[in-house]
This record gives C-alpha cells, structure tokens and sequence, in this order.
C-alpha cells in the first residue's frame, strides 16, 4: 500500500515530512591502518581505549516516513566528534537516505515496480574525494546502494590508484571478490567501478 502522504510529497520536500535520526557505533570489522602516518593511527587507537566511538565507528542516517526507512551508512569513519562529524559528511548521509527512501516510496506505483524489476543487475561502485576533515587527513568514500565506507589515502598511490584501492576494500569487506573483478572507468562526476565474473586462471 503506498504511503499516508505520497500524493503531497516530492522528493524536493521529503525532507520536511521524514524522520531524520542519526546512529553511530564501534566498526570492529575494519582496523585502522594508516602505514604512512603511524602517529595518527596510534592516536586514533588511543581515542579508542579511551571510550571515543567517533574515533572510529560506523555511521547510520535513517530516514522515515509511515513505514518505510531508507538509510546510508559509512564504516571506517574517524572523527574528533559528532559535531565534527555533521560538519564533514552529515549532509550528504542525509540526503541518501532520503534517496533511499524515495526509491522505496516509488516502487509502492506501478511505473516504480517496473523500475525496481529491471534494476536487478550487480551494483556499480563509485567513489569520490574528501578534503581533510578538523582532526583526520584526506580519504576516498566508496559507496554502493548496499554500504559506503571511508578509506584514508595512501600517499604512496596517485588519485587513481586511491580510489581502486577504495573500492576494492569496499567489494571484499560486502563479500563480492569472491566472484567479481572490478573493471574501472570514469565520468565527468568521478570514478565507476563496474563488476564482471572472475576470470578463473586454472581452465586456461
């Protein structure tokens, strides 16, 4: 059934009728490594003993409305503090859940079913720059619609590299290097990283 209020609803306005809310806990799936810096990773894993969850935590914005919830989350984030946090990477979080869930409430109409039918392909990942943040240095976030994580440059690698590097992360940490090799390509908004089967060596 769709939604209470689709019919007065636009995607430009969601965000005045969603419920907006914020969850943040300890990524323990990702150690922090950063090999060029070991003064800043020594730190971060103090922050860490010392009880900071933003030291290094897994992100969730949720945004709701009736009973649907779109979401976006970012593991292998590092933050002095929320507020440091909601200056760097908050908006953008935010506005993909409320993608999330314009996505949801479209596939409620005929037109969104057809969409979400043909949409059954496996997920591109791309992947963009991020400046220095108050307390933290430069890194690439890889997203996909499944997860986005937060990787620190290596200063060892050029840009293109980084981003590779980025989304490889991204493809082992959801389980997909099992099958799939990425092939890289680019647009005018960045890098895309489009997955193909495996090529298995031994039938050569």
């Amino acid at each position: 059934m769709p939604t209470k209020h689709t019919a007065q609803i636009t995607r430009e306005n969601l965000a005045k009728h969603a419920a907006i809310s914020l969850h943040v806990e300890h990524d323990t799936d990702i150690a922090p490594s950063y090999p060029d810096d070991p003064d800043l990773e020594s730190e971060i894993r103090n922050e860490i003993a010392n009880g900071s969850v933003w030291a290094w935590c897994v992100v969730t914005v949720t945004a709701t409305l009736d009973d649907l919830t779109g979401r976006d989350s970012m593991g292998g984030c590092s933050y002095a503090s929320e507020a440091d946090f909601r200056k760097n990477e908050y908006s953008s979080m935010m506005e993909e859940a409320l993608d999330d869930l314009w996505r949801q409430m479209e596939a409620r109409t005929p037109a969104g079913r057809a969409k979400a039918l043909a949409a059954g392909y496996r997920q591109a990942i791309t992947t963009s720059f991020r400046g220095p943040s108050d307390k933290r240095g430069s890194r690439i976030v890889a997203k996909c619609e499944a997860l986005r994580i937060s990787v620190g440059c290596d200063d060892a690698l050029d840009i293109p590299s980084n981003h590779a590097a980025a989304a490889l992360q991204l493809m082992a940490r959801l389980g997909w290097d099992e099958r799939n090799d990425l092939v890289m390509g680019g647009t005018s908004a960045g890098y895309v990283f489009v997955q193909v089967d495996k090529v298995d060596k031994r039938s050569k």
